[in-house]
């Protein structure tokens, strides 16, 4: 059954669906999601679009979970079907329900040796699902590395995200350096990739048993920017600046920020190393540590304790830029210790 009305389509950034890759149905196997929360929803929604095959979804029950669970159109035109019935139809099964959730929801599953299970949590280990591979199928982590907190500008920004994926290694095959390089999963792989770039995504290869910390770094670089913006505006607001002037400001110097860490990032990749990766991001950072001004420093740290406010965090924070500008080699040694001694004069005791 589906749910009468109109489909979500792209209108707001049709620049993003023409870089979809549309391919015949035939090339990608036969996909079905169990849950159709804002993950689900929205991965959905993009391969539909991009041609696969999306044989349809399951969602809990006809009274927490309507046809299209939030009224925005992304599941119009997709079947809503029973467990049993995703099972049959199904080649890939795509359990995108909560983390907690998808160990009991996989032990219900009837698995069959041609399926792929999927999950799609950045933390939880492929082990989740061991029911399903206890029958034969093979097991695949696919992590959009994207925000789905508002699922129809999501489906419109997956191009040019990247996903993170892992491949369970067969049970008595030996252990490689990476999922990338073994060579018994590779038709699996090569699927994974295909399906990535069908909806705009570029894989990103994640070694087996390290998916916590994979996706606790991928959280710094998401919503912990947005912790940082809210500390900014109660900054702000002790200063007595204006409400409604704080996220108008703030929003463009954070955009402008993440320019000025692509830009250094492409002009400095040759910096990296495996031991300092982000070493090319210290060329983008600006402000009083980066010029190794001390005075402001001490400034910002008198006004920080007189207000009873977080010295940890601008400690923390100003440490990071140390050892980033010390990587990149954009301060002298003499400057770096400057830094670090103001800094740690405020450090607890």
């Amino acid at each position: 059954m589906t749910r009468p009305g109109k489909p979500y389509s792209a209108k707001t950034n049709t620049s993003s669906a023409r870089r979809l890759t549309t391919v015949p149905a035939q090339a990608h196997p036969r996909i079905a999601f169990i849950g159709a929360g804002r993950v689900g929803r929205s991965l959905a929604c993009a391969f539909q679009r991009a041609g696969v095959p999306v044989v349809g979804y399951v969602a809990r029950d006809q009274k927490s979970a309507p046809e299209d669970t939030a009224g925005d159109g992304l599941l119009a035109g997709i079947p809503r079907l029973s467990l049993a019935e995703a099972a049959l139809q199904a080649d890939w099964l795509w359990l995108t329900v909560p983390d907690d959730h998808i160990a009991h929801v996989a032990d219900t599953i009837a698995w069959r040796d041609h399926h792929v299970a999927v999950h799609c949590s950045g933390a939880t280990e492929l082990t989740a699902m061991r029911s399903a591979q206890n029958a034969g199928a093979a097991l695949l982590g696919f992590h959009p590395l994207q925000i789905f907190s508002q699922p129809r500008i999501a489906v419109d920004t997956l191009p040019g995200s990247r996903a993170g994926i892992e491949i369970a290694r067969a049970p008595n095959a030996p252990a490689q350096s990476g999922a990338k390089e073994d060579a018994q999963i590779t038709p699996l792989q090569q699927q994974a990739t295909a399906l990535a770039r069908a909806i705009g995504l570029t894989p990103l290869f994640i070694r087996p048993g390290q998916r916590a910390l994979y996706h606790a770094g991928a959280g710094y670089a998401a919503s912990a920017l947005i912790s940082m913006l809210a500390e900014a505006a109660n900054l702000w607001a002790l200063a007595g600046i204006e409400s409604e002037d704080m996220l108008d400001a703030l929003l463009p110097l954070a955009s402008k920020t993440i320019a000025a860490a692509e830009a250094a990032a492409a002009t400095n990749a040759t910096n990296a190393t495996q031991s300092a990766p982000a070493a090319p991001l210290g060329h983008a950072i600006a402000g009083p540590v980066a010029r190794a001004d001390i005075g402001v420093i001490q400034r910002h740290l008198q006004a920080l304790e007189t207000h009873g406010l977080d010295v940890a965090l601008y400690r923390s924070v100003a440490e990071k830029q140390v050892a980033l500008l010390g990587q990149a080699g954009a301060l002298t040694t003499t400057q770096l210790d400057a830094v670090k001694a103001t800094l740690a004069v405020y450090a607890p005791r």
